[in-house]
């Protein structure tokens, strides 16, 4: 977190939290959400400032519950999420030519993935060293084409659809943040954020209600 939010927060320790304000959506964009939108249910608007995207995205961080919020100074912004805690994107990487570098949506590098599984909707969710995220719909095909039989060939392409639905999938994912080859579960929508430990809605589920030191 930056110096002066830290500072902040060690001034007026006790300021209370609020929920509802700020979401994360599938695409990685923070969104707005004034009080219309909320009782509308409405996504709310996206940020387009890059200094304050720059701020969140340097002050997103999670709670000993499992729900991400936005230090925002002494206040803690818990954040809904319309999918997961993190947004993958996978980018060339001129380092390693094969294969390419993945970068969550607030710039971070990931380095290890410890968990890969695919949800009933085709969805590729990955366990990463900064928490649990969702790989970029507009990036699928190249995490698929990563993916590899447990014998280390190519999947058949015609089977692979039906095989990423089914458990077990046989599917190893092999990626520099994963060169040992990850084993590819399946799991069901509606238990993805119990199974890998996060909260999508603080409100709902009633965390930070008052800040939490």
């Amino acid at each position: 977190m930056d110096d002066a939010v830290l500072a902040a927060l060690a001034r007026w320790p006790d300021v209370p939290a609020c929920h509802g304000w700020l979401a994360l959506d599938r695409r990685g964009r923070w969104r707005m959400r004034d009080e219309a939108c909320q009782r509308a249910g409405l996504p709310g608007d996206p940020v387009t400032s890059p200094a304050l995207r720059g701020f969140i995205d340097r002050n997103y961080a999670c709670d000993e519950h499992g729900a991400w919020f936005f230090q925002n100074g002494p206040q803690r912004v818990y954040v809904t999420l319309e999918a997961a805690p993190f947004i993958v994107f996978a980018q060339p990487d001129a380092a390693e030519a094969a294969a390419p570098a993945l970068v969550t949506h607030n710039r971070l590098r990931v380095d290890r993935l410890d968990r890969a599984a695919f949800d009933d909707a085709g969805n590729l969710w990955l366990l990463t060293e900064h928490g649990p995220a969702i790989a970029s719909d507009r990036d699928l095909a190249v995490f698929i084409d990563h993916l590899a039989d447990a014998d280390g060939g190519p999947p058949d392409p015609d089977t692979l659809p039906e095989r990423c639905l089914s458990t077990p999938t046989g599917l190893i994912l092999r990626l520099p943040a994963c060169p040992a080859g990850l084993p590819v579960e399946v799991l069901r929508s509606e238990e993805l954020s119990a199974r890998l430990g996060f909260v999508r809605d603080p409100a709902i589920a009633g965390t930070g209600k008052t800040r939490m030191g």
